[in-house]
């Protein structure tokens, strides 16, 4: 072909191109569609570091305020207070479960002569109903006698004969009415068939002005002389609390004007800076007077914080004095209680079989809260690494506390995975076998109605879920574990959150573990099914074991939906926020429980934008996030790096 030959061909193929495209500005379509999906992505980066740097942003000041928090809290004496009010937990602890104990084998054991009192006690009740009247007459005669007896004291002698003679008067009257007043009660008791006869006797003997019967106390002093030895160790845990209670309340109001007086230093400078701008502007010279004066009253020096903890110094030695009676309580304690074997009620056994391990803990907790109480120094610097430990294992979330708040982001994490571990656990089975069975073993009709319905799904508002959990999950599931024996004291736990969550992943983990299924080349069951295997067996050792990268980072994703969801868990989880005590074996899943999502969506209304809660609550978001991106990112790392084209 020619020189000029090719050339005219070229110029047509240009022009047959030209012809065939349109453009826009000089540009053409598929310009256009390629720099449209381009600048999506690059929006959608663009956002992902907007949210990133906004977290940052709100959340990167909080372990230095949370840091200056925690050294006023030592420097002010609270972190002292708090030491003693840990021994004074401890104990109280103990001493409720071997209360309750006491009073529940008590009223077992002592169950006949406590019917006989609450006995007493009604009919009494009755019977000075019926005879009001003349209970009335008497006592208007004995203040009659009260002020004869006085007037008769108070008498010159010359009026002696006149004042005995009005008191003879005032004491035949208060015995006339006395008298008639106990044969209404006499006629009271004959209407009171039911009662046993020593109730009735001890009725008939009631005097008017008569606190507790006689009946009623020996009655008392038989009850308590069959738990007298229980007794015994149960008061000395109760009274040696006692002096630990006045002396963590004295020192608790020493170290609260000490905080008091470091918060105030905080916004002094601003204070003082307005009232001085207030002189300035001040219209009148009383007014520029009264600004000067509350500016001068600001204090900008530090407290001295040496005079202020001293009395919690002086207080170490009765402190020391008090744990050492503590210990010796608990010791006696454990050494006199009787054997749980030995009581007559079984509710009593289980608490007193409680309090054993409670005895112990509150043993270790006063001996060595005690020792640090020894070596506490108001004036040793809080090391920054603490309030960060502090955030991330600390056991306690508490707000809005007059004493001292503590944000620990534990109860919150540990909530959160749970829940999701739970609904895990019920979503992958059924969502995994449904893309199995789905893709591999339906026919084409039963494919085309399985996978829209579970698809479906993802319609169901959340809230909407969460209504169902409340009204109908909820009380699905207490009934039920009553049923079976099985203690269930919320409806509102993990359970219920778990199975609302699980529900919400089926779709995610549904479709995502279909699609890698329906990735492995066709290639490989032909050869599957060349060798002879069934396709029961191709299904299970061929497609599944090649699809189980996707399969997990379906699985993946399936957890970042769940660790990430808000409505259900705030409704249904039960906010209490709390480590679960995994104690209780499978017990645990009915404990409530609060998420990290829950806690964000509940509080970030209610404080105040820049302090230090609304801080903490950007950063538990900063590392909820984290988590998501990540989960997200090795998931898509999984599907990218073992995914294969038929």
């Amino acid at each position: 072909m020619s020189k000029q030959s090719r050339s005219s061909d070229s110029d047509s193929q240009r022009s047959f191109s030209k012809k065939g495209r349109s453009t826009l500005l000089g540009i053409s379509k598929d310009s256009w569609i390629q720099k449209f999906f381009g600048g999506n992505a690059l929006l959608a980066i663009v956002f992902l570091l907007a949210i990133c740097g906004f977290l940052i942003k709100e959340a990167v000041f909080f372990f230095p305020d949370y840091h200056k928090s925690l050294q006023l809290f030592r420097q002010s004496g609270q972190e002292y207070v708090t030491l003693l009010e840990d021994q004074y937990k401890a104990q109280k602890s103990a001493y409720a479960l071997v209360d309750q104990a006491y009073n529940i084998e008590r009223a077992n054991a002592g169950a006949a002569e406590l019917e006989k009192i609450t006995a007493f006690a009604t009919a009494r009740n009755k019977v000075l109903d019926f005879a009001e009247e003349a209970y009335d007459e008497w006592d208007d005669a004995n203040d009659e006698l009260e002020d004869a007896q006085d007037e008769f004291d108070d008498a010159e002698e010359a009026d002696k004969a006149s004042a005995q003679a009005t008191l003879e008067a005032a004491q035949t009257l208060e015995k006339n009415l006395r008298t008639a007043w106990k044969a209404d009660v006499s006629a009271a008791v004959l209407q009171q068939s039911s009662l046993s006869e020593d109730v009735k006797d001890a009725l008939r003997q009631m005097q008017p002005d008569q606190g507790m019967s006689p009946f009623q106390m020996e009655l008392q002093k038989a009850v308590d002389a069959k738990v007298a030895e229980f007794a015994i160790s149960r008061n000395a845990l109760r009274d040696s609390v006692k002096p630990l209670e006045k002396l963590w309340l004295e020192l608790r109001d020493v170290a609260a004007a000490a905080k008091d007086k470091g918060v105030t230093l905080k916004t002094a400078a601003e204070r003082k800076a307005a009232y001085l701008e207030a002189v300035q502007n001040a219209p009148t010279p009383e007014a520029r007077q009264k600004a000067q004066e509350q500016a001068d009253a600001v204090i900008l020096a530090a407290p001295d914080w040496d005079k202020e903890v001293a009395p919690l110094y002086e207080a170490t030695p009765r402190a020391n004095e008090i744990s050492k009676n503590l210990l010796q309580a608990i010791a006696t304690a454990k050494e006199n209680l009787p054997d749980p074997a030995t009581l007559t009620d079984s509710l009593a056994q289980e608490r007193l079989k409680q309090a054993t391990p409670e005895l112990v803990k509150a043993r270790e907790v006063v001996t060595a809260r005690t020792e640090t109480l020894n070596q506490w120094r108001h004036d040793e610097k809080v090391g920054f690494f603490k309030s960060v430990t502090g955030f991330f294992l600390g056991a306690d979330w508490v707000t809005n506390s007059s004493w001292q708040d503590f944000y620990g982001f534990l109860p919150l994490f540990t909530g959160s995975l749970l829940i999701s571990i739970v609904a895990l656990c019920i979503a992958v089975p059924f969502s995994v076998a449904a893309a199995i069975y789905t893709n591999q073993l339906a026919s084409k009709g039963e494919a085309t109605f399985i996978k829209p319905t579970i698809e479906f799904i993802q319609a169901i508002p959340s809230v909407v879920l969460g209504l169902f959990g409340i009204l109908i999950l909820g009380e699905s599931l207490r009934d039920g574990a009553e049923f079976l024996g099985i203690p269930m004291q919320e409806r509102l736990n993990v359970l219920n959150a778990g199975i609302l969550l699980a529900l919400m992943a089926v779709p995610t983990v549904f479709t995502l573990a279909e699609d890698a299924i329906n990735n492995v080349p066709s290639a490989f069951r032909d050869a599957s099914f060349a060798l002879g295997a069934t396709k029961f067996q191709t299904v299970l050792r061929v497609i599944v074991p090649t699809a189980i990268s996707g399969i997990i980072a379906a699985i993946l994703l399936g957890f970042g939906r769940v660790i990430g969801e808000t409505m259900v868990v705030l409704l249904v989880a039960g906010n209490k926020i709390s480590i679960p005590d995994f104690s209780d074996g499978l017990g645990v899943l009915t404990q409530p429980v609060h998420t990290m999502t829950g806690l964000i969506a509940q509080e970030t209304g209610e404080v105040n934008q820049g302090s230090l809660h609304w801080r903490a609550l950007f950063m538990v978001a900063l590392v909820l996030f984290m988590i998501s991106l990540t989960v997200n990112y090795i998931s898509q790392t999984l599907i990218r790096r073992y995914s294969l084209k038929g």
